[in-house]
């Protein structure tokens, strides 16, 4: 269940946090900068609507610099109503999300976002499709040509359209039937998709291979579609950032298995109870890294292996599973946050 090595943008490896602002009042947006620099993350992305970002991307990003944080956008391009109740067209959202990236060329990467809207077409005038994507991805290009984007599409590709038979020139349908995935990889230099393993159970201890699996075979599957057209991107998880009380050593061994590249981390504050388990799962991860247990190429059952013999564990103590036996032993308390 490996991805390729990494040949993507030289953005900084490990997980980046994506605030859901729209689920945060400004105090919790500072304070969830201010614990992603405490744990060693390597930046935040503000993710909001276009016209959401156009009004206070400026804040956000000088919240950022003052903190001394990395930073990037992640644009949510599902919404259908403007601010002044009239609909909001593609070529508006390509103008607003085009006018934050210029506006903020210190920015280390940005995310586009297309989900539910981008899937079934309402009317022969909706353009949440196919043609959108591509219209979408010229006006941002055209006065953003070298700002690195990705975006996060479906984990599980085939539950939303099919592959073409026989590939089609972009701009009559593509590789990809449905959702624009491959209209959306032509401006884009990597992708991310949204492998949230927790969504199908809590405590279900076969959720996260059994998903993992999932979206591997579709993708392998979805890349080697997309190459027909030169299409295929370096792939890296958008995990989620909650529902990791029952089982943390599933979300420690997924940020191992994409630590030598950018990842991403979705933050929704509505589960902010449950951060501090979120945050003894990132030391661990930091802390395996840190202390020398994940040298290139090895498996992250091994670094964990490796980290629990060095914790003194022993016999079937050393188990691959970061869960919560070994972050208490590696004195990581949840309280503290």
């Amino acid at each position: 269940m490996s991805l390729a090595p990494w040949t993507g943008p030289a953005v900084a490896r490990g997980p980046w946090l994506q605030l859901y602002l729209g689920s945060m009042s400004d105090r919790a947006v500072v304070q969830r900068v201010r614990d992603s620099k405490r744990l060693a993350m390597p930046g935040v992305l503000f993710h909001g609507g276009p016209r959401g970002l156009e009004r206070r991307a400026a804040s956000w990003a000088n919240l950022a610099r003052r903190e001394g944080v990395a930073f990037g956008f992640a644009f949510g391009v599902d919404g259908s109503k403007d601010t002044d109740g009239t609909e909001l067209t593609v070529d508006e959202k390509g103008s607003a999300i085009a006018g934050v990236l210029e506006a903020h060329r210190d920015a280390s990467f940005s995310l586009i976002n297309a989900e539910i809207a981008w899937d079934t077409r309402e009317s022969d005038d909706d353009d949440t499709s196919e043609w959108g994507a591509l219209r979408l991805g010229e006006i941002v290009r055209q006065r953003a040509p070298t700002v690195i984007l990705g975006d996060q599409p479906w984990f599980a590709i085939d539950s939303h359209g099919e592959e073409r038979k026989n590939a089609r020139a972009l701009k009559e349908g593509g590789t990809f039937a449905g959702f624009p995935s491959d209209e959306f990889a032509s401006w884009m230099q990597f992708r991310a998709p949204q492998v949230y393993f927790r969504n199908f159970g809590a405590g279900d201890p076969t959720a996260y291979r059994r998903v993992m699996a999932w979206h591997h075979r579709d993708w392998a599957k979805h890349d080697g579609s997309l190459a027909r057209l030169g299409l295929e991107r370096p792939r890296t998880y958008t995990l989620q950032g909650y529902g990791h009380h029952l089982r943390p050593q599933d979300f420690v061994d997924a940020l191992l298995s994409v630590r030598d590249r950018p990842s991403i981390l979705w933050w929704d504050h509505e589960f902010a109870a449950r951060w501090p388990v979120t945050a003894a799962c990132l030391e661990a991860a930091g802390r395996i890294e840190r202390e020398g247990h994940a040298s290139a190429g090895r498996l992250p059952r091994d670094c964990v292996r490796s980290w629990q013999s060095a914790l003194g564990l022993t016999g079937p103590q050393v188990d691959g599973r970061c869960g919560w036996g070994t972050i208490e032993r590696a004195g990581i308390a949840v309280r503290s946050w």
